[in-house]
């Protein structure tokens, strides 16, 4: 992946999975807590501004929301995702 547009497809494809493998607080630079920190997420529902993720072994229980945001606040390798604003860093293993 290399945009944001590349993500938005990736994330359409059948059992994509991510898993929130780091969370960073910008101001400090530092580790982060977050409840979903090394959980594995599968794709539950997918609209134009963002997608749902839910527990692939509970898809019944309610999901967390991932806004797409604007393309300049994502950075991609070919394995991960990162989201940056001023609160949070978010960094996400994608899973095909």
């Amino acid at each position: 992946m290399k945009t944001l547009a590349d993500l938005k497809r990736v994330v359409a494809e059948p059992n994509v999975k991510l898993t929130l493998i780091k969370c960073i607080d910008p101001k400090t630079e530092s580790d982060k807590a977050h409840r979903y920190l090394n959980a594995t997420r599968a794709v539950k529902k997918i609209q134009t501004n963002g997608f749902y993720l839910a527990d692939p072994d509970n898809p019944k229980k309610s999901g967390s929301w991932i806004d797409y945001g604007k393309a300049t606040q994502w950075a991609f390798t070919d394995t991960t995702a990162t989201y940056a604003d001023d609160f949070i860093i978010l960094v996400y293993r994608v899973d095909r």
